[in-house]
């Protein structure tokens, strides 16, 4: 079944950004009764290419730095009595 989303650019960078759209689809849209305030206030946030990649770059950072953080946690930690190890 067919599926729409409506997109409104948020402002995730600082920056400003600019939205434009022709007058003939807005007409369009209000002549058949949509919502904008409900579109601005839920529609989806996006992002250009370049910085949805600036993005998932600084989250795999963070997920490598994690794993890393649990792996020396993990080698440090003595085992625990009774995990199987013998006993001298």
């Amino acid at each position: 079944s067919p599926a729409s989303l409506y997109v409104f650019p948020r402002d995730v960078t600082g920056g400003e950004r600019t939205f434009s759209a022709a007058s003939a689809t807005l007409l369009f849209l209000d002549d058949n009764g949509f919502d904008f305030n409900s579109w601005i206030r839920h529609g989806l946030g996006w992002l250009r290419p370049a910085e949805e990649e600036e993005r998932r770059r600084g989250v795999q950072q963070r997920i490598d730095e994690v794993k890393r953080l649990r792996q020396s946690a993990g080698a440090a930690v003595p085992p625990a009595a009774g995990d199987g190890a013998a006993a001298a």
